[in-house]
């Protein structure tokens, strides 16, 4: 047992953190930010570089840093839109958009916050994999309720 447990120490030594977390060498997070019309919207994703079996974390804010309310409207449900987008300019794969006859809408007071967090495979919606390459993840609200915001990423 103290074999086994001295085994143990020796892998976490040489591994540190990344055994336990599984995450890979380019886990550096990426940013962008854009001010529009009073709102500051940002996308936060865990790294720019992905394998084909890892997934995709999204984390869009939408925060209003003007004095006044400001209100978001949407012609269904679905309020938060993602294209990958290939270097042939082709839509790789997109965040479904839901064809519902409900509406909905959010509005923030000065100084709110509303934060979208969206999980998705690196695969088409066909269910397949992706080619591997360098994509542009382009992140917005639906119905032109905001600025597309673009990252570059690679899938290997």
């Amino acid at each position: 047992m103290k074999i086994l447990t001295l085994s143990f120490s020796i892998l976490l030594t040489f591994y540190g953190c990344d055994l336990l977390t599984n995450s890979s060498g380019n886990s550096t997070p990426i940013h962008k930010t854009v001010i529009s019309g009073g709102v500051e919207y940002s996308l936060d994703i865990p790294a720019n570089s992905f394998s084909l079996n890892d997934t995709l974390s999204i984390s869009f804010k939408v925060k209003n840093i003007s004095t006044s309310i400001k209100e978001f409207n949407f012609s269904n449900i679905q309020q938060l839109a993602y294209q990958l987008i290939d270097q042939n300019n082709n839509i790789a794969t997109y965040y479904l958009y839901i064809v519902s006859p409900a509406l909905s809408h959010f509005s923030l007071k000065p100084g709110e916050t509303k934060e979208y967090n969206q999980i998705g495979l690196f695969k088409d919606n066909s269910g397949n994999y992706i080619n591997r390459g360098k994509y542009s993840l382009v992140v917005f609200l639906a119905d032109n309720n905001s600025p597309r915001l673009k990252l570059e990423i690679s899938v290997n």
